[in-house]
């Protein structure tokens, strides 16, 4: 939640969804959400990660819609680089950049960058996403 919170692009409209987590999640994010008025809450009865996601387009009320995973940690100029590719190019879609995190105990955590364009020849490149369907995942 804090890599989104401190994006340099801030015009964001945050969708926070527990699936009736019993871990503190809901609590943490209620805090959170306290805080900040661009962050909405969901609580789903449904536990799965498609359900999840479908519900957050459909709660969603800007043009784009980007998607944090709970083990992911976006790079704070992530969103701005992203709207501007866009703006640039008027591609229907972009892919993001950012951290995995695997928390392994309260005091250590382990991260890794998560890279999504090996297959393309250069960063930012458009392309026609028929060629590397793999990168629609």
């Amino acid at each position: 939640m804090e890599s989104v919170l401190s994006q340099s692009f801030t015009d964001l409209e945050i969708l926070a969804i527990d699936a009736e987590s019993d871990d503190g999640t809901a609590e943490i994010l209620q805090e959170y959400a306290k805080k900040d008025q661009r962050i909405r809450l969901f609580t789903s009865k449904v536990h799965s990660y498609g359900y999840q996601v479908n519900l957050g387009i459909r709660e969603a009320s800007g043009k784009f819609i980007g998607i944090v995973e709970t083990d992911d940690i976006a790079k704070p100029e992530m969103y701005e680089a992203l709207y501007k590719l866009i703006q640039e190019t008027g591609a229907d879609f972009v892919k993001g950049f950012g951290e995995d995190l695997v928390q392994v105990s309260p005091t250590i955590e382990v991260r890794k960058d998560i890279v999504f364009f090996n297959k393309i020849p250069k960063l930012w490149e458009a392309f026609d996403p028929g060629t590397l369907p793999e990168l629609l995942i």
